[in-house]
């Protein structure tokens, strides 16, 4: 089997649209895993795709920073 390894080089606005990115993906992490314990713990049953699909919508309209959300768009998801 082989592997390769690729390096990236990304410029300054790459990068920062990269870490915005993760932080995205993060916040949604977290905030979906949270809103799955907190149904499981409640009704033993776990969120069904189409829960998280709306949850997932909901929490990135409303993410805790002002700035973040004016770079979405007003939930157009940019």
């Amino acid at each position: 089997m082989r592997t390769y390894k690729f390096r990236i080089y990304p410029s300054k606005k790459q990068e920062t649209q990269m870490k915005k990115h993760l932080w995205i993906e993060k916040y949604l992490w977290n905030k979906l895993l949270e809103a799955n314990k907190k149904k499981y713990d409640e009704t033993n049953k776990f969120l069904t795709k189409l829960s998280y699909l709306s949850k997932a919508k909901n929490f990135l309209c409303s993410p805790p920073s002002g700035s973040f959300s004016m770079n979405m768009r007003s939930c157009g998801l940019a």
